[in-house]
């Protein structure tokens, strides 16, 4: 009986592996096979159609298909072997590198969850105090952990514990949508506003810097976003509230001062751990002054917590980390710089710019920030995975700028902070995946909630666009 169900699953498989890769070859041939543009062009769009492909239905891990990306580009010759390799030479991808080293760090202390349940048992009085608990510890942890999904990990057991103290059982209930939703939209929300705090966001300033030539670091980036972030947060704190009301009006915070005691006081290695994320959060602000890449902070960050007799961890250990998210990292820019020198951007911009309400928008700056926001949004539906959102819609948005005349830093600033607000469904964000596996929550759920805080991002660009980006210069 057994063997029959492993039999069946690995046909299963076998027959899902055969059609995506049909379906991929399909959309790979029909791209470039009949068109009479550039070879470069068109061999190029092949590829991320392939991978796209690939990357939806998820026949193989998302870092084999980065591989097989890369492996076309180099075959049909799109771009030289220089432009294909190009995002595994960046800044970015060594701080992504050095962020995921740090988190596990961080993960072989108790630090992250003290400062959460020390904020919990705080703000935990109430559903709604409690919320802007969750947020906080979330905010703070932006700057400290980098990666959404090891922030989302660190402190769904927190919240997990939360809601089983009001409301046990697997079952379906206000309670769990509300925290549960809060952690998956809220990680991404606070994380939006530090460079490190997503990966969308470390793509987007190395794209962005490589388009435009103009550097796109750590202030700069916390100067035009965090404000964003600022906004956006109470905005979800109310939205949450309204969409899943809770009879419960105060909560036992008990359960997280006990979850403290149970901890102990702090060790030595939480307070290294500590001294070493405040000395590398130290040198990301002051980076005005130094001018050091963000990733010099976050190497020297791993170094001091892997050196013999100073550091908190093995080497060994830090370097069990997610090598998948690196390929795929370091391929999505190279799709990214592959598009902008094939000229694959330009043609996709060129006809956009065949619409003459487009450079309408484009005159109104606000508006213009609004409209980007909600394609990004709208995009991120169809395509799905984020970096493939960031790789392909930069490099487009970039040119339409220039050839109109607008920032183009500003507007694939926009995309990518955009990128990270797919609210609407499951498989948008990582955090919403990891949330949707603990069991407590159907698809369907996400509709409602995440319309609503997508048009609250709207809300919140054109705020921002208005009151805050005109007083540093931005508009």
């Amino acid at each position: 009986m057994l063997g029959t169900v492993i039999k069946q699953s690995e046909t299963s498989v076998s027959k899902k592996t055969v059609f995506s890769l049909i379906a991929a070859l399909a959309v790979y041939i029909s791209i470039t096979a009949f068109v009479p543009a550039p070879w470069s062009i068109w061999a190029t769009f092949g590829a991320i159609g392939l991978g796209t492909v690939f990357w939806v239905s998820r026949p193989v891990p998302l870092s084999m298909t980065a591989i097989l990306v890369i492996l076309v580009l180099v075959v049909s010759r799109a771009v030289a072997l220089s432009t294909t390799l190009s995002g595994f030479a960046t800044g970015s991808l060594f701080l992504v590198l050095a962020g995921f080293m740090m988190a596990q760090g961080v993960n072989q202390t108790n630090l992250g969850r003290r400062m959460a349940f020390t904020i919990l048992a705080r703000f935990g009085s109430s559903p709604a105090s409690a919320l802007w608990g969750l947020f906080l510890a979330l905010e703070i942890l932006a700057f400290a952990v980098p990666a959404t999904a090891v922030r989302t990990l660190l402190l769904l057991p927190a919240v997990v514990a939360l809601i089983e103290s009001v409301d046990p059982g697997k079952g379906s209930s206000n309670v769990k949508k509300l925290f549960l939703f809060a952690l998956c939209f809220g990680v991404n929300v606070t994380g939006a506003g530090v460079l490190p705090g997503a990966l969308a966001n470390v793509m987007t300033a190395e794209l962005v810097s490589g388009l435009t030539g103009e550097s796109f670091g750590y202030y700069r980036w916390l100067l035009y976003a965090f404000p964003i972030s600022l906004v956006l947060i109470p905005m979800t704190w109310f939205i949450l509230l309204k969409v899943f009301p809770v009879s419960v009006k105060n909560f036992d915070s008990c359960t997280f001062k006990q979850y403290l005691d149970d901890l102990g006081p702090m060790d030595w290695k939480e307070k290294r751990c500590a001294a070493i994320l405040t000395l590398t959060v130290v040198l990301w602000m002051a980076e005005p002054l130094h001018g050091w890449h963000p990733a010099v902070p976050a190497i020297m960050a791993t170094l001091l917590m892997g050196f013999p007799g100073i550091g908190i961890v093995a080497w060994e250990k830090l370097l069990e980390i997610n090598w998948g998210t690196i390929l795929l990292l370091g391929t999505s820019l190279s799709l990214g710089n592959a598009l902008n020198e094939s000229g694959g951007a330009d043609f996709i911009a060129g006809i956009f710019l065949s619409w003459d309400w487009l450079k309408h928008i484009f005159a109104i700056p606000i508006l213009a920030a609004v409209v980007v926001t909600a394609l990004t949004i709208v995009y991120h539906l169809a395509v799905g995975h984020v970096s493939t959102v960031v790789a392909t819609l930069i490099p487009v948005i970039v040119q339409i700028s220039y050839k109109l005349g607008a920032d183009p830093l500003l507007y694939g600033f926009l995309v990518g902070i955009s990128s990270l607000f797919g609210f609407i469904l499951v498989i948008e964000t990582i955090p919403s995946i990891i949330v949707y596996n603990s069991g407590y929550l159907h698809p369907l759920d996400w509709l409602k909630p995440g319309i609503l805080i997508s048009l609250a991002v709207l809300v919140a660009v054109a705020l921002v666009a208005w009151l805050w980006w005109p007083v540093i210069g931005l508009l």
